[in-house]
């Protein structure tokens, strides 16, 4: 729907005339003012049947005859930069501040004078309030909200002061794409939202270590015909900046130049919008490349051979984990029944500084790998996961989550792909509810075995364990039927939905996507979503627009865990939150197995289910 960018409520509130300041005077001018809505709101499809596809009014003026002084019509300014002339029949003088209603960078509805956002107190005065104007006799135009007053205009006067009519509207009511005033007699006026006129530019803050190009995507709000986007401020010999109808691109020249960069977009009829951009050259880093600098975690992703270290702390947090000793591999895995070589992951580890050093062999394996620190006695203080994926990871919201969410399972190694088998190498690791280290998934889409590892393998035990015997025996699976793997009272804070725990296994700046019942992924029914469909021959369903793949990988039977159940026929994909009991939220996806459902629903702790990460960002 097209929407007037500037309405017609200065003739709601605001008159000024010469006249002597008296309440003879403020009546009539109260019943010119409604006479003079009405005349307006009959001009309304006038106006309306003016506006060309795709050309908004981005002003609407009352026009004075330069002759007489008096105002005869309205003046509409479009965004295409045309400017035309409605006649009314109205004789008031006036020269006053023009009130609408603008979006504010938050998305809220606003009052605003002359396009600017009325504020009191430093804080936006949103159309849900209703603050009072006022004027004095100078002219000053005055508006009060809960006590507080802020100055907002002035209007030029002659003699005798000016008047402004407050109060002459008796009801606010907020719909969908209008305001609509109730005056004091009941007639009704709409006023459509003015959507700001607005740069809009994401990630606003850049780190580089190389000369490859920046690509910064962009949109701009309430665009004209008109409009030009472009950059300043920056120096040509340290950055080559280019734009587009859709992005920006910064080529840094050099590896040394840090800038900050204005992005400007200009309407040409009158409007603009800037953003900073952030440029920043990274610190030339001597040794092994810092996984967890920005960000530490329980899991790293590395993609590149070579060698690296991550800070010897408990997760997400800037917590020691103890004196650390030394460090070594607990186990490696290509995510598949193969035979895997000792080092073949990983190959060396060891501690220096305060921090776990890792190296890869100089040809990258794709695969899965856990390193654990030790203490003096050789126990395990604590362990990290390192996930090497075969192919990029991608992200993307789906339409499914508010934020970007990976396109495979947590520890894949590839994305499954549409019209393909699911492999084990898309099935990634399996974790119980609430635990940071990974289990690896089945070896194939035709065994409920483990995939193979090299080292210490996959274990469990008919008993609960405390969260210290998990951090010490990482490949220990600990069980009840149908409950939970913890000893004594559930911990339901282990994993959260507000925040990323300690024990959140997903790697930095991402986590555990939170039982979100307003987001489509943790709605309900899935296969009520767009992009739904089962392959149940090649293991996995689709939902989402575009579509994301999600893997039937089977799950570890909290009865007994050691083991997958029903690979190709049914999965359980994690939510952080838990529901009070020894259950917590999942996906709950089976295919011609026990009625084949597709809901979220509750599962056992003690389960081994999947994870979808999503970005840290907006949760």
């Amino acid at each position: 729907m097209k929407k007037i960018l500037t309405a017609f409520a200065a003739v709601l509130l605001f008159a000024a005339c010469t006249s002597v300041y008296d309440d003879t005077a403020l009546k009539d001018r109260v019943s010119s003012l409604e006479t003079r809505v009405t005349t307006l709101e009959g001009s309304m499809s006038a106006l309306q049947s003016a506006i060309g596809d795709g050309v908004f009014a981005k002003k609407v003026e009352e026009y004075v005859d330069p002759e007489t002084g008096k105002t005869t019509g309205v003046k509409v300014t479009y965004t295409s930069g045309e400017v035309k002339y409605f006649t009314i029949h109205a004789d008031i003088d006036v020269n006053a501040p023009v009130l609408t209603v603008m979006k504010n960078g938050a998305g809220d509805l606003c009052w605003a004078i002359d396009g600017v956002i009325v504020q009191v107190g430093g804080v936006d005065v949103t159309v849900y309030q209703t603050p009072t104007f006022n004027i004095d006799e100078e002219g000053n135009v005055t508006v009060t909200i809960d006590g507080k007053t802020t100055q907002v205009g002035k209007i030029e006067i002659e003699e005798g002061g000016a008047t402004l009519q407050d109060g002459i509207f008796t009801n606010i009511k907020v719909e969908a794409d209008k305001i609509v005033l109730t005056l004091s007699d009941n007639t009704v006026v709409n006023i459509p939202f003015a959507e700001a006129f607005k740069l809009n530019i994401g990630t606003t803050e850049f780190e580089y270590n190389s000369l490859d190009p920046i690509s910064i995507p962009y949109t701009v709000s309430a665009k004209t015909a008109g409009t030009v986007v472009g950059v300043s401020g920056y120096n040509p010999k340290a950055f080559k900046v280019e734009v587009d109808d859709a992005k920006i691109t910064i080529t840094p020249l050099k590896l040394t130049e840090s800038a900050v960069l204005l992005a400007y977009a200009d309407s040409k009829v009158g409007l603009t919008s800037f953003v900073n951009i952030t440029i920043e050259a990274e610190e030339v880093e001597v040794g092994p490349k810092n996984l967890g600098k920005k960000e530490s975690a329980n899991c790293y992703i590395v993609t590149e051979a070579g060698d690296y270290k991550f800070p010897s702390v408990k997760g997400n947090s800037a917590e020691s984990v103890g004196a650390v000793a030394s460090a070594a591999v607990v186990w490696e895995t290509w995510n598949n029944d193969e035979a895997v070589t000792a080092g073949s992951v990983i190959a060396s580890v060891s501690v220096e500084d305060g921090f776990v050093v890792f190296s890869t062999p100089e040809t990258l394996k794709p695969g899965n790998a856990l390193i654990a620190a030790k203490d003096a006695s050789d126990a395990i203080l604590w362990s990290w996961h390192i996930w090497i994926p075969a192919t990029p990871i991608t992200t993307n919201t789906y339409g499914l989550w508010n934020t970007p969410m990976m396109d495979r399972n947590l520890g894949a190694l590839v994305a499954a792909v549409v019209g393909e088998p699911a492999t084990s190498e898309s099935f990634g690791t399996s974790y119980q509810w609430g635990r940071k280290d990974p289990f690896v998934g089945p070896k194939s889409a035709s065994s409920g075995s483990n995939a193979t590892v090299a080292g210490t393998e996959v274990t469990k035990i008919d008993a609960t364990m405390t969260i210290e015997e998990t951090i010490a025996q990482p490949t220990v699976i600990g069980h009840t039927n149908d409950a939970d793997w913890l000893t004594g009272e559930s911990d339901n804070t282990l994993w959260q939905n507000d925040v990323k725990t300690v024990y959140d296994p997903c790697p930095p700046g991402y986590k555990v996507p939170a039982r979100d019942k307003t987001q489509p992924l943790m709605s309900g029914d899935l296969s009520a979503l767009a992009g739904w469909s089962e392959d149940a021959a090649n293991g996995y369903i689709t939902i989402g627009d575009p579509v994301a793949v999600f893997p039937v990988c089977g799950y570890r039977d909290d009865y007994s865990p050691g083991s997958f159940s029903k690979v190709y026929q049914r999965v359980a994909y994690w939510s952080s939150y838990a529901s009070g009991t020894v259950k917590a939220y999942l996906l709950n996806i089976r295919l011609a197995d026990y009625g084949n459902a597709h809901t979220t629903g509750e599962g056992p702790k003690a389960r081994g289910g999947f994870v979808r990460c999503v970005e840290l960002a907006a949760e």
